[in-house]
C-alpha cells in the first residue's frame, strides 16, 4: 500500500468514525487550549471535521488566530475587502473569491494562487483575504511574508518557519531578487514545500510580458505551475496621494 493509498484509507475511517461515534468521541485532547484541530486515526493526523464550525475548542481560538494574522500584515491590508481585489484577480473559476470560498479543500491539496499585477493593484490584499480565510477555516498555520524580508531571513539562516507552513503567501516577488546571491535559499524553500505538497500563493509585480526578461523569477513561478491557477490583473495603482490640505489642521 502506497502513502497516498494509507491516507485515503485513515480518511475514510475517520469519516467511519464519526459517524458511528460522533466527533466528541475522537478529541483526543478535552482542555480548550492543548486542542489544534487535529485527531489521530491509523498513525495519521488528520484534521478534525468539526474544526472548522461547531468544535468548542476552536471557534474562540479561530478569532484570537484571525487577529493575531492580521498583525503580521502591513497596516494598509489589515482590513482587505473582496470587492477591492481587481476584478482580473478576484473573479473566475480560478480567481481568489472562489479559492477563498473552497479553501478547506485547496490548501490541504497543496493548490495556490499566483497574482500578476503592477504595483498598487490589491495584490497584498487579495493574500490578506486569502490568509483570512484559510485562519477562519483552520487549515493550519498560515504565513505571510514580504520577499524583501524572506529573501533577509534567508541570508541570516532564520527562514525555517516559512518551509513547512501550511499555507505560505509570499508577497512582491520582483525582478530585483533574481540575482543569483538572493535566490538559492529561496529555491530550496520552493523545493521543500512543492516536494511536501505544501501550499503557496504568491505574488508578483511582473507581468507575464515582464517575466520573459526576469528569467530566474519566471522558473520559480513555473515550479508551481502545476497546482497553482495564474491570474493577472493590469489595473493601475489603487493608491491616492495625499490631498493638498491634508496637514492644514
Amino acid at each position: 500500500m502506497t502513502v497516498d493509498d494509507e491516507l485515503q484509507a485513515a480518511r475514510a475511517e475517520l469519516q467511519r468514525m464519526v459517524a458511528a461515534e460522533g466527533w466528541e468521541a475522537l478529541c483526543p485532547r478535552k482542555d480548550t487550549e492543548q486542542c489544534d484541530g487535529s485527531t489521530g486515526v491509523m498513525n495519521w493526523w488528520l484534521r478534525c471535521p468539526a474544526a472548522v464550525t461547531t468544535c468548542p475548542h476552536l471557534v474562540a481560538r479561530r478569532e484570537y488566530a484571525c487577529a493575531e494574522f492580521l498583525l503580521t500584515l502591513p497596516v494598509y491590508a489589515r482590513r482587505p475587502k473582496m470587492e477591492k481585489v481587481p476584478e482580473g484577480l478576484r473573479e473566475g473559476k480560478l480567481g481568489v473569491k472562489r479559492y477563498c470560498e473552497t479553501i478547506g479543500k485547496r490548501v490541504p491539496e497543496g493548490a495556490g494562487v499566483t497574482m500578476l499585477g503592477p504595483v498598487g493593484c490589491g495584490k497584498t490584499c487579495a493574500l490578506a483575504l486569502i490568509g483570512i480565510a484559510a485562519v477562519e477555516n483552520w487549515v493550519g498555520s498560515v504565513l505571510y511574508v514580504d520577499a524583501a524580508e524572506l529573501f533577509n531571513a534567508l541570508h541570516e539562516k532564520r527562514a525555517e518557519v516559512y518551509f513547512d507552513a501550511a499555507l505560505f503567501l509570499l508577497d512582491d516577488m520582483g525582478k530585483e531578487y533574481s540575482e543569483p546571491w538572493a535566490v538559492g535559499g529561496f529555491h530550496r524553500l520552493v523545493e521543500h514545500r512543492r516536494a511536501r505538497g505544501l501550499a503557496t500563493c504568491l505574488s508578483t509585480n511582473l507581468s507575464a510580458e515582464r517575466l520573459r526578461d526576469a528569467e530566474v523569477i519566471a522558473r520559480i513561478i513555473d515550479r508551481f505551475i502545476e497546482v497553482n491557477s495564474t491570474v493577472e490583473t493590469q489595473t493601475t495603482s489603487q493608491r491616492e496621494p495625499l490631498p493638498e490640505g491634508a496637514w492644514d489642521d
